[in-house]
């Protein structure tokens, strides 16, 4: 029997798990997934962190790329002080950076394609293309508050499977609408190689598709704020010329909710 400590986290929602040990056998980080899951039946996602402030690495249960996810691990790695680092993540090729700002915001860098072409319309509605991850954005917002969330997963992972979109790591449906000066989103994300449906409190992908897209449908760069199911604030930054997407980033408050957990597997 072997064990592994796992810290859990609120990334502004989404609760996360991350280990403390970077697990490389698939298997085994989803025999872990699925034991914290049970134990702490709050968790929406896995992480593992391993390599220090020399070579960070996070690698989630399923192989994707997740934002907030990226923004936990670095709470972690800096210890909670201002700083900035350059971390691997699963489902990315390149670097990414991340860090902590003096007022305590906690940002990470999104993965994202410079290319237009990767968003594309579908009628009123947009799917985006992003690294580890792709996301239909349903701006009809008619599920929200309209069906019970089981409703909404199911109704979720159909389009997800209509679309074709399950043959990718991670795949979401994102429905949206404007609420005042913010935006709204209601997330439902799809991990492949875990099988997880979650319609997550908070995601920090979901809400940088919608930003990309309201970039490229007013032309420049943005700064939105994105209210998450969990009534809690993620900030997108998008850097856009007009031709390509420049740059990235989510930030916003993380906390602690348990430490030094064990898990046996």
């Amino acid at each position: 029997m072997k064990t592994t400590n796992f810290i859990v986290l609120s990334p502004g929602g989404n609760d996360t798990a991350i280990c403390t040990k970077n697990i490389k056998s698939f298997e085994t980080r989803r025999k872990i997934n699925n034991l914290i899951m049970k134990s702490c039946p709050n968790v929406e996602q896995v992480g593992f962190v391993g390599g220090g402030l020399e070579n960070p690495t996070l690698n989630m249960a399923g192989g994707e790329f997740c934002g907030n996810a990226l923004r936990c691990a670095t709470l972690l790695l800096l210890g909670n002080k201002p700083g900035e680092i350059k971390i691997k993540v699963s489902g990315v090729k390149e670097k990414l950076t991340a860090g902590i700002e003096k007022n305590g915001d906690i940002f990470a860098q999104m993965p994202i394609y410079s290319n237009l072409s990767k968003i594309t319309k579908d009628k009123e509605n947009y799917l985006v293309k992003m690294k580890g991850i792709v996301f239909y954005l349903d701006f009809g917002s008619k599920t929200f508050d309209k069906i019970s969330e089981e409703e909404q997963k199911e109704k979720a992972l159909s389009l997800i499977k209509k679309k074709g979109l399950d043959i990718y790591p991670a795949a979401g449906v994102i429905y949206t609408k404007q609420k005042k000066s913010n935006w709204k989103i209601l997330p439902i994300v799809y991990v492949k190689k875990i099988n997880t449906l979650f319609l997550e409190t908070a995601c920090g992908s979901g809400s940088t598709a919608l930003g990309l897209t309201l970039a490229l449908i007013n032309k420049k760069s943005i700064n939105i704020s994105v209210l998450q199911p969990s009534k809690q604030i993620i900030k997108v930054n998008i850097r856009f010329d007009g031709k390509k997407f420049k740059y990235a980033e989510i930030k916003g408050k993380v906390k602690i909710l348990l430490k030094d957990q064990i898990i046996n597997y």
